[in-house]
């Protein structure tokens, strides 16, 4: 991980010293947060080291990963696949809800992506981006009319 983080953040820094007008978008990584995760710690550490701006975390509450990642500015965003999960990464303090729906890969979750954001919608405000189900510039655009902020 760390070379990687290492080579990412020199490329970018390259490219935004050449490109001030245009700089590049944040990068993120992916921290599965589940207990069964033996480099966790090892991993959230290298990624404040380098300052990660974002870290998308899932699969257990986000709490301890929050804390560390505020300390140094960054933000986490936190997959869920239930109303439950949503309330409980917010009460963990997370930046944004990443909603994994039906039609997601990987662990994707059983809601309707359009049910879950309007059902999510009625108690959260911040960020949200909707995984799952989104094949079409249609669709995107029906997101965004939700109240989605991102898809992907």
């Amino acid at each position: 991980l760390r070379e990687w983080l290492q080579q990412i953040t020199d490329t970018l820094d390259d490219y935004n010293a050449q490109n001030p007008q245009q700089p590049a978008a944040p990068f993120a990584v992916n921290q599965i947060v589940h207990p069964t995760n033996d480099r966790l710690d090892h991993d959230v550490a290298l990624c404040a080291e380098f300052k990660v701006p974002l870290i998308i975390t899932s699969l257990h509450a986000p709490n301890r990963v929050v804390e560390q990642v505020h300390a140094y500015g960054g933000m986490v965003f936190h997959d869920v696949t239930t109303l439950r999960h949503a309330k409980k990464a917010i009460d963990a303090g997370v930046d944004g809800l990443i909603l994994v729906c039906h039609g997601a890969g990987g662990h994707a979750g059983r809601l309707n992506p359009f049910a879950f954001v309007a059902e999510v919608r009625q108690f959260y405000d911040g960020p949200l981006v909707l995984a799952g189900a989104i094949t079409k510039g249609e669709q995107i655009a029906a997101a965004q009319a939700l109240g989605v902020d991102m898809v992907y």
